[in-house]
């Protein structure tokens, strides 16, 4: 048995480190984000750091209308449509500078900290304007690779949404909504006689990708090394339409009542009052909606019987997937804590360390950082599908998946407070997620609805 121990640990090392060294490999990135107004280029930089932090990758958007607003607000500069004029010599000057400066702190940023991923928010419709930025990011002191990311929308549906949500922006929040509107619509005219798509006379030193209509057809050149491919994935599958997410756990089994980690124990009769008030509750929800409700389980036997009263259901589609098992102990499975410190004090005590990072001892032990790599799948599959969900998993995969939803990085995870019994409700909104628990057995709604805009508001959020 110690023999075993020392090859795990030893095993245990040699993976973070590998996996340390992939998520560190790659040189640094700033994506480069391009496209006319409302043409939510702000929404995919928010979901695309949102992803990129969660699997690992510390991400930072640096978003140039916002640099313009904190350095002339408290200017007699104009900040009108006039001001975006493409003829107007010293406001080209002026937003050139600002774009130059906002550039100049991203890159700063990647050299002074350990950021690895950079999103430029900003429209550089021109093809001038892209050059400059290429030609700045190669004379960088820290060596870095350059994607671009072009939005582009033809839907005039689509199209319409984004200018009214616009209008709430900090450019138009103290104007009258009419003068907003008319103002708005000036300066979009003032981007389009200078804008320029990027084009095959880029393609030569240009790696992009081209959005068109919310992924609904998706166009990528040149993209190389392993987290640009990551993203173009990610964002193949990404939509707007509306859908609730559940994340329920299963019911209370034997080992719950013990304190013991894993196992496959059998639900315990309150688990089973749980599962059969899961599935009145799931049919309730899926009576509010026409589209079937999908319903994920992992292959645990306590998630396949907290799923056994859904099974009739008609307008319910039950799948089984390994990606959502429960965190791998190893040789922890079916131990209590206090048997594990007995047991492994030299693991248990790594793991009081770093429970984010320590992979438990023994065959098929995992760490949350192996977790949340196999769960990539999963969040992928979330954002393509446009029905709703209930995933019923424990709670170490729960509180993976809504620490991604919430803005929360893979590490913050294990402050998540998630509990036996309860439901979390999700909604994808334009720049987060309304949040909504319950209790299913009770009926009543435990806390209620909020507006997850930042990740550190969320976890704060969420721990209340």
């Amino acid at each position: 048995m110690e023999q075993m121990n020392r090859l795990s640990r030893s095993k245990s090392t040699i993976m973070d480190k590998t996996l340390e060294k992939k998520l560190r490999s790659d040189r640094k990135l700033i994506i480069v984000m391009i496209g006319l107004p409302a043409r939510g280029k702000s929404y995919i930089a928010k979901k695309l750091q949102r992803y990129l932090n969660w699997m690992g990758y510390s991400t930072s958007v640096f978003n140039v209308g916002n640099r313009r607003r904190e350095q002339l607000d408290s200017t007699v500069v104009r900040q009108d449509f006039n001001f975006f004029n493409p003829d107007n010599a010293d406001m080209i000057k002026l937003r050139e500078q600002i774009a130059l400066d906002t550039l100049h702190s991203a890159i700063r940023w990647l050299h002074e900290t350990t950021g690895q991923v950079v999103i430029f928010d900003a429209t550089n419709t021109t093809r001038a304007r892209r050059d400059l930025l290429r030609e700045q990011c190669e004379k960088a002191v820290v060596p870095c690779q350059i994607l671009f990311v072009e939005s582009i929308c033809t839907d005039p549906d689509v199209l319409e949404v984004n200018i009214q949500m616009k209008l709430n922006s900090p450019d138009y929040r103290k104007m009258d909504p009419a003068e907003a509107s008319r103002d708005f619509r000036h300066r979009l005219e003032q981007y389009e006689k200078v804008y320029e798509t990027i084009t095959e006379e880029e393609e030569e030193h240009s790696s992009y990708i081209k959005l068109i209509n919310v992924g609904r057809k998706i166009i990528a050149h040149a993209i190389y090394g392993y987290l640009p491919a990551q993203i173009v994935t990610y964002l193949m599958n990404m939509h707007i339409s509306p859908r609730c997410i559940w994340l329920a756990p299963p019911g209370e089994t034997f080992n719950d009542a013990k304190g013991r980690m894993g196992g496959e124990s059998e639900l315990t009769s309150g688990g089973a009052r749980y599962a059969q008030a899961l599935a009145q509750f799931a049919a309730q929800r899926a009576s509010q909606d026409s589209a079937t409700l999908s319903v994920w389980i992992s292959t645990s036997c306590r998630s396949e019987q907290t799923a056994h009263f859904l099974s009739p259901m008609d307008s319910i589609e039950i799948v089984s997937m390994r990606v959502l098992d429960d965190l791998n102990v190893g040789a922890c499975d079916s131990l209590t804590k206090e048997e594990c410190a007995q047991k492994f004090p030299q693991e248990y005590a790594a793991w009081e360390r770093s429970r984010f990072t320590f992979r438990f001892p023994g065959r098929g032990g995992e760490s949350y950082v192996d977790v949340i790599q196999r769960l990539k799948a999963a969040i992928i599959e979330l954002e393509r599908l446009r029905s709703n969900v209930l995933v019923i998993a424990d709670i170490p995969i729960l509180r993976c998946l809504y620490a991604y939803f919430i803005g929360a990085s893979g590490q913050e995870c294990l402050d998540l407070e998630l509990n036996l019994n309860e439901v979390v409700e999700l909604k994808p909104t334009a720049y987060g997620c309304d949040v909504r628990r319950f209790n299913p057995e009770s009926e009543i709604e435990t806390s209620s609805d909020q507006q997850i805009g930042s990740r550190r508001s969320s976890v704060v959020t969420v721990s209340s």
